[in-house]
């Protein structure tokens, strides 16, 4: 009985660790062509945002094998990807962020998408700006001057030219953020 409980205990926390994860790189390009033909049908005048030649550099050092304008991971549940992009309209790409967009299920039979954030009337919009891959952590909310447990992986909007990044995660379901420094 007793090496049954054990096997089982080992069993959750094995499903537990895998619970947000990194997509694998092998899938990365099927996976943004899939996310890129989803949203041209729902959004025709934007498109996924990328950075100049300068940035891109800069990002791909850091990032090599993930792409400025989209952040793929199984956040939500270990066999669901789930997608969050960043649009900017079609006929000036090098203008600032119009939309933060999630493609949850993407490997499913019916992807939803969903706006975290409508910046197209922001006062101060994000000229430069990508997102990047979080594993679950304790980060310092910086609004708010405490700590917050980030209950899942997510994503992260790193804006250059501001101090600090956006953390999105799960928490029972449901999207959350805190701004946290460098």
């Amino acid at each position: 009985m007793k090496v049954l409980l054990l096997v089982m205990a080992l069993n959750f926390a094995c499903v537990s660790n895998v619970f947000a994860q990194k997509v694998a790189i092998s899938d990365l390009p099927q996976l943004r062509e899939q996310v890129v033909e989803l949203l041209k049908q729902k959004y025709p005048s934007y498109s996924v945002m990328s950075l100049d030649e300068v940035i891109k550099h800069s990002f791909k050092s850091e990032h090599s094998n993930e792409y400025p304008g989209l952040v793929f991971g199984n956040f939500r549940h270990p066999s669901i990807t789930d997608c969050a992009v960043l649009l900017v309209d079609f006929q000036k790409p090098k203008s600032s962020i119009k939309l933060l967009v999630l493609v949850l299920g993407v490997n499913t039979a019916s992807p939803k998408i969903q706006i975290v954030h409508d910046y197209r009337k922001d006062k101060n919009p994000f000229l430069e700006v990508y997102l990047a891959y979080e594993q679950r952590r304790t980060v310092a909310d910086i609004e708010k001057d405490t700590w917050v447990d980030m209950t899942s992986a997510g994503f992260s909007l790193n804006p250059f030219d501001r101090g600090g990044e956006q953390v999105f995660y799960w928490d029972n379901d449901k999207l959350k953020s805190v701004w946290v420094t460098d």
